[in-house]
């Protein structure tokens, strides 16, 4: 006799609830149902991917704007350290970058940018002698001195800076032009309201010295751009066009500089490209550029500020208040 839960129960019957293997097929059954999974069906896993998809529709636009966020902020920082190291120029030399000189067309037909000045010792000339342009002559200031310093003037021309590359735009760049492997630059100097250079923050080579003191800049180095964006067109990013087609090392054009009443935009479709060869600001940043002001500040101009006040922002003594929000 065996006792269970208080009951008597019978060996014989015990037994022969063994034997039958009622025990076990009933045991066999409860576990088999635990252990068993249920497949999806087809239309399971197509909503479950369907709830993948919205929701990944629904993160792309928040990681995008984060991304530009982030690319905004490293533009900015870009300039700043561009402006840091105009402000260093004019500490060493009482005179800011200037321009360069323009290239010339050749007998060939091809534009070519000017060999480099040197002194008799093979060192390259200063400001106001260096006929290559601004972003050339502030490589010792942006701990370039190496590439400042190289003999070869093809090597400099094709050595692509990743401080004057905007990364909402491209990554460093270098084409093969008419004129040699040629390394671009996002940011241009401010030449004032239009050609010739005599109202901005930028002189020709051979120049008098720009300094950064009221009587150059009566209007307030808080109120004046120093440089900023440039505008690309988006059809020829891949490829050199007017305005950048001879890069980093151009004195004097639109690759380097660029003006006021030429406005500003965003980079967008431009099948003749007149925005880089009129000579306007412009960027990738969706509402508006980076601009880098005389006093080393960095602020947003959105695209559609009203053009005449732009203008006024590129020129260092019209007197004129200045009022916007940035």
């Amino acid at each position: 006799m065996n006792r269970v839960s208080g009951s008597v129960v019978s060996s014989s019957v015990v037994s022969s609830r063994v034997v039958s293997g009622e025990w076990w097929s009933n045991y066999s059954s409860l576990t088999t149902h635990h252990s068993r999974r249920r497949a999806l069906t087809l239309v399971e896993l197509l909503v479950v991917i369907a709830i993948i998809l919205v929701l990944l529709g629904l993160a792309l636009p928040a990681i995008q704007k984060v991304r530009e966020t982030a690319n905004r902020v490293l533009c900015a920082s870009n300039m700043k350290q561009i402006g840091m190291a105009f402000h260093l120029h004019h500490s060493d030399l009482k005179r800011l970058p200037d321009a360069g000189c323009t290239p010339v067309r050749g007998l060939d037909g091809i534009v070519h940018v000017l060999p480099r000045v040197k002194t008799a010792s093979g060192a390259p000339e200063i400001a106001p002698n260096q006929t290559w342009s601004w972003p050339y002559q502030i490589l010792p200031y942006i701990e370039h001195d190496a590439i400042w310093r190289e003999p070869s003037d093809a090597v400099v021309a094709a050595r692509a800076v990743k401080l004057y590359f905007c990364p909402s735009r491209r990554l460093p760049t270098v084409y093969d032009t008419k004129d040699g492997r040629r390394a671009m630059n996002d940011y241009a100097a401010n030449g004032g309201d239009s050609y010739p250079l005599e109202n901005g923050m930028i002189r020709d080579w051979h120049s008098p010295a720009l300094r950064l003191i009221m009587g150059h800049v009566p209007d307030g180095l808080s109120n004046t751009i120093l440089a900023s964006e440039k505008w690309r067109s988006r059809d020829f990013i891949d490829q050199p066009r007017a305005g950048d087609d001879q890069g980093m090392i151009a004195g004097h054009n639109t690759n380097t500089v660029r003006f006021g009443e030429a406005g500003i935009s965003a980079d967008g479709r431009d099948p003749d490209n007149l925005g880089g060869a009129s000579g306007s600001f412009g960027s990738s940043h969706p509402f508006g550029i980076n601009a880098l002001f005389a006093d080393l500040s960095v602020r947003r101009i959105r695209y559609d500020i009203d053009s005449s006040l732009f203008t006024q922002l590129c020129v260092r003594n019209d007197g004129g208040p200045v009022t916007w929000e940035d």
